[in-house]
């Protein structure tokens, strides 16, 4: 018997399929962190597709960590070069909203790291 053969992916729901003629239909089994040691059975398309968000998920939350940083090195300036309150408290607003956004997919991806 093919393990994993007609099972349905853990992702999409769709059955795994050993002899379908597309690899991204094979079943490849992987457990979880809600059951430990529990297999469940996925497409290996399915994993590569989450693989791939995950990964670009995490160059984009680089990115914003650089330009939350930016626009605190920025803030820093419009104080020090007497700028307006207001172009200073629009920026802070924006930066504090980025900030917020970076935390909570870091609390997202440390949740749940192959999403």
């Amino acid at each position: 018997m093919l393990e994993g053969h007609h099972e349905p992916c853990y992702y999409c729901g769709e059955p795994c399929n050993s002899l379908a003629a597309s690899p991204s239909k094979w079943p490849i089994p992987l457990s979880h962190a809600d059951e430990p040691g529990k297999v469940k059975w996925h497409h290996t398309g399915c994993v590569s597709e989450r693989l791939i968000k995950l990964e670009k998920t995490r160059e984009l939350l680089t990115k914003w960590e650089l330009e939350h940083d930016y626009m605190c090195g920025r803030i820093e300036e419009l104080q020090v070069e007497g700028e307006s309150e207001i172009a200073i408290n629009t920026l802070t607003s924006e930066a504090d909203t980025l900030k917020s956004c970076i935390n909570e997919i870091k609390t997202i991806l440390l949740a749940n790291p192959t999403v």
